[in-house]
């Protein structure tokens, strides 16, 4: 068990950078107690959140990019993750997301 305290010090160090986040997560996330928290929060936390229906899009791992990087992770059963160095890679998350996010909120 990873516990809460390495999510809340991200968010912590994130907001204290002044770096802005926009999140798409599965309903069931939604439903967890930490989640609901932060959820809450969104705006202190400079957080945008969308929640997507966890049938139509079921959503097992995290996915985050920076521009350069992606780092692919899930904590459940077997930890796992995979960081790519590879902005083209990056590029091309971030637009995936965009298109989802823009699909929730145009």
């Amino acid at each position: 068990n990873y516990g809460e305290k390495p999510f809340d010090d991200y968010i912590m160090r994130r907001v204290a950078l002044k770096i802005h986040a926009r999140t798409i997560v599965p309903g069931t996330m939604s439903e967890h107690p930490w989640f609901k928290k932060h959820l809450e929060n969104d705006a202190s936390e400079l957080r945008q959140t969308i929640i997507v229906s966890p049938e139509t899009y079921p959503v097992e791992a995290t996915l985050l990019t920076d521009g350069e990087r992606v780092l692919i992770y899930d904590i459940q059963g077997v930890p796992f993750g995979v960081l790519i160095y590879n902005p083209h890679i990056a590029q091309s998350f971030i637009s995936l997301h965009r298109i989802a996010w823009d699909r929730y909120t145009l």
